[in-house]
Parts: C-alpha cells; sequence; structure tokens
C-alpha cells in the first residue's frame, strides 16, 4: 500500500506542476506580454527536469530499499 500512496502522491505533484506550467502561459499572453511563449517554455523544461530527478530517486529509493532487505536476509 505504501508504494502506491507515493505514486499517487507523485502524479498528483506532476499535475499540479502542469497546471503551473499552463497558468504561466494563459496570464502574460492574456496581458499581451513578449517572450511568454519562450519564458513558459523554459518553465516547462524546468519543471519536466524536476520530475525527471524526482522519478529517478523514487526508483533509486525503492531499489536500494530491495537491496537491503537482501542483505538483511544474508545476514
Amino acid at each position: 500500500m505504501r508504494r502506491v500512496d507515493a505514486s499517487v502522491k507523485f502524479v498528483t505533484f506532476i499535475d499540479a506542476m502542469l497546471s503551473l506550467v499552463v497558468t504561466q502561459d494563459v496570464l502574460p499572453e492574456a496581458e499581451g506580454a513578449q517572450h511568454t511563449a519562450q519564458s513558459s517554455g523554459l518553465f516547462g523544461i524546468g519543471l519536466g527536469a524536476l520530475t525527471m530527478v524526482i522519478g529517478l530517486w523514487m526508483l533509486l529509493r525503492r531499489r536500494w530499499a530491495a537491496v537491503d532487505s537482501v542483505l538483511d536476509s544474508e545476514q
């Protein structure tokens, strides 16, 4: 159950970040600001990189826990 909770939290976090990207794109464009697409694109790339780092951390943390449990069972 713990893995499912972590996965749901991660998906919810990703959804919130995508909402931020859309908001960052719509508000300046509604005001007629220049370079809206470039700044929104960079913001989206930054949040995508953060998402990848968090996903890798979750994956590696799970593998480290599996390795620790194997080492504990051998002792």
